[in-house]
């Protein structure tokens, strides 16, 4: 499914490639950046150059915690796949059923390499919306609520 906005850790992405662009020596246009958003982020139009260079501008105020590289990216991008797969077949996905989704993914991951330690398959709320602020899930949580993403 393709996205019209960015989210946050695809912000900080897009701001980590033009800063490593601009470190190796190389002169990264905002149209350059712009389409390596596109393909990158499955975008459904390449966003403008307007969009590119208000992020870039606004790049300094970014809490550095809201770019911290996310533990798991295979396990947090099966997730996203399977909440979008259950949204086709339900009305709603609770937040106790992602919490319970993901654990079994990470149980899955720890059984076949142990990269996952217990400690880490500790779930709370604050992760949970944490998640679902990086991947722009909103208010969905009791029965009868659809799945919202903007």
């Amino acid at each position: 499914m393709t996205s019209k906005v960015l989210n946050n850790s695809q912000v900080c992405e897009l701001v980590a490639e033009f800063q490593k662009s601009d470190t190796v020596g190389g002169d990264t246009s905002l149209e350059e950046l712009a389409s390596w958003a596109k393909p990158n982020f499955q975008l459904g139009r390449t966003p403008h150059v307007s969009t590119i260079s208000r992020i870039l501008k606004q790049a300094g105020n970014i809490d550095s915690n809201r770019c911290r590289p996310i533990k798991h990216p295979e396990i947090e991008k099966a997730l996203v796949d399977w909440i979008w797969s259950m949204f086709t077949q339900v009305s709603f996905v609770s937040d106790e059923m992602i919490k319970t989704k993901a654990f079994m993914l990470l149980n899955e991951a720890n059984s076949l390499n142990s990269v996952v330690s217990k400690k880490q398959m500790q779930l709370s709320n604050g992760w949970l919306f944490k998640f679902k602020a990086r991947n722009d899930f909103k208010g969905f949580n009791s029965p009868g609520e659809s799945l919202m993403s903007v």
